[in-house]
């Protein structure tokens, strides 16, 4: 469970056979099934009535590829490192 007023990694990785979703480094995944092509992407909302976000997002990175397991690591390691989580 997340914890208020703690700052968090997450990332979203969407490749053409699966989804999958990390926090901190940890595969949170719950459905990798494949999403179809989104047509909208929503940040800072949640759940199928878009709840709010209550926090902050601190910065957004986005490729247009799925990135392999060692490039997605250095990121969510930079990231950490950046945002004073390890």
């Amino acid at each position: 469970a997340q914890v208020i007023n703690k700052t968090y990694v997450a990332v979203a990785v969407r490749s053409p056979l699966a989804s999958r979703f990390y926090v901190n480094q940890a595969d949170v995944t719950t459905n990798n099934a494949l999403i179809s092509s989104p047509t909208t992407l929503a940040l800072g909302a949640s759940g199928t009535n878009n709840e709010p976000l209550n926090g902050t997002i601190g910065e957004v990175i986005v490729y247009n590829r799925a990135l392999p397991d060692d490039e997605r690591k250095d990121i969510e390691n930079y990231l950490m490192k950046k945002w004073k989580i390890i």
